[in-house]
C-alpha cells in the first residue's frame, strides 16, 4: 500500500491493536488513536517520515512518543478558516494531559500523555506480551 497517507493509517492500525490489547474503548481509545494520527501527521509533514511511534502505560497513562530526524521543535500555529491546517497541534493539546518535545542528537521526539482509565488486560494475556508490542520498533514509513 502506498500514498501520502500511509504512515498515518499504518500508525493508527498499530495504536487500535495496541489499545484492543489492553482492553480501551470508548472515547478513551478513539482520543488516543486522534492524537497518534495527529502526530505522525505532523512529522510526516515537517520531517520526513516519522522514524519511531512507541505507546506505553503507566499509572493510568498513555504515553504517546513519535521521533523524527528535525531538530525543530513543533509550534501550534493560529488555525484560521481561510488556511487549511494548523489544526493538528490544538487537538494534541486539547486530548491530552500534556505533551512536550524531547531534542537528541539525532532529532526530536514529539510526545503526548493521555488518560487510560479503562485497562482490562485480554484472557490469559501477560503484562510483558502487552508491553513489547507497545514498546516493539514501528517504523510508519517502512513498507509491508
Amino acid at each position: 500500500m502506498s500514498g501520502s497517507n500511509h504512515p498515518v493509517a499504518a500508525a493508527r492500525a498499530f495504536a487500535e491493536s495496541v489499545l484492543a490489547l489492553w482492553g480501551a474503548g470508548g472515547v478513551e481509545r478513539e482520543d488516543i488513536v486522534l492524537v497518534v494520527s495527529e502526530l505522525v501527521a505532523n512529522a510526516r509533514l515537517h520531517a520526513g517520515l516519522p522514524r519511531r511511534l512507541s505507546l506505553s502505560r503507566r499509572d493510568g497513562i498513555v504515553r504517546i512518543e513519535v521521533t523524527d530526524p528535525s531538530p525543530t521543535r513543533p509550534v501550534r500555529r493560529p488555525a484560521t478558516p481561510d488556511r487549511p491546517g494548523g489544526y493538528g497541534l490544538l487537538v494534541v493539546d486539547r486530548l491530552s494531559t500534556r505533551w512536550g518535545t524531547d531534542i537528541g542528537p539525532c532529532g526530536k521526539s514529539v510526545w503526548a500523555e493521555c488518560p487510560l482509565r479503562c485497562y482490562r488486560p485480554e484472557p490469559g494475556s501477560t503484562t510483558q506480551s502487552h508491553r513489547r508490542l507497545a514498546r516493539g520498533r514501528f517504523e510508519p514509513g517502512a513498507s509491508g
